[in-house]
């Protein structure tokens, strides 16, 4: 009896022991691959922005080499590339020797044409409201207003906005920048008869439901 008894003792410790066993080699399989750790790479695409790899998560050897390549769409520009937000080059390659994130952001450019309503202010007390109207491509093109000014605008790559009205006896000159693609403001100033007020404007689009893009940005003027 008692020698069955150690047998017993014995064999349930021989059982546990290579459930043990059996249980770390399965973890170490799960987390291993040829003998290497695997980890993530987790890839953000923003709008605007094409090229491999693809949004999405994958799964990489320690110190595999993944080599990728974004690039531009139409309308958009600024492209920035980011691995663990330290800026890289939009094509090349990076080691993984942990959990890391690449990710690629465009900014839209904003197209300016079409009719816009704008409100000005003047540092001697004087204000206006009129329609402005755009016309030419998204980087230039005339622009007149519903008081009989015309002038031209040209859009920068940063998305800020020069324009000018010249009436008969007044010229007026604005620079700004868009606050989405529907709105947009900053600086201007008003030159009569060798005299210069300084003010600040903002516009709205008048037709909306026609863009179709939007992004985040400032509807003050650029030289803040």
């Amino acid at each position: 009896m008692f020698k069955r008894g150690w047998l017993v003792f014995f064999s349930v410790i021989l059982l546990i022991y290579g459930i043990i066993i059996l249980s770390n080699c399965t973890t170490a399989d799960q987390n291993n691959n040829n003998g290497f750790q695997l980890y993530q790479l987790d890839v953000i695409l923003s709008e605007g922005v094409t090229g491999t790899p693809e949004t999405g998560t994958y799964t990489y050897e320690g110190e595999e080499i993944v080599y990728y390549n974004f690039s531009l769409e139409p309308s958009y520009f600024n492209l920035v590339v980011t691995f663990d937000d330290e800026e890289v080059e939009p094509s090349g390659t990076v080691t993984i020797t942990s959990t890391h994130t690449l990710r690629a952001v465009a900014t839209p450019v904003y197209d300016i044409t079409g009719s816009w309503t704008m409100n000005e202010e003047y540092d001697d007390g004087s204000s206006f409201s009129v329609t402005l109207t755009f016309t030419g491509s998204i980087q230039s093109g005339t622009v007149t207003d519903s008081q009989g000014g015309s002038g031209t605008y040209i859009l920068n790559d940063d998305n800020s906005i020069e324009f000018s009205l010249d009436h008969t006896d007044v010229i007026y000159e604005y620079d700004g920048i868009f606050e989405d693609a529907n709105a947009m403001g900053g600086d201007c100033k008003r030159i009569i008869s060798g005299e210069t007020f300084y003010g600040t404007w903002e516009a709205s689009r008048n037709d909306q439901a026609s863009l179709k893009k939007s992004a985040p940005g400032s509807k003050y003027s650029t030289n803040e």
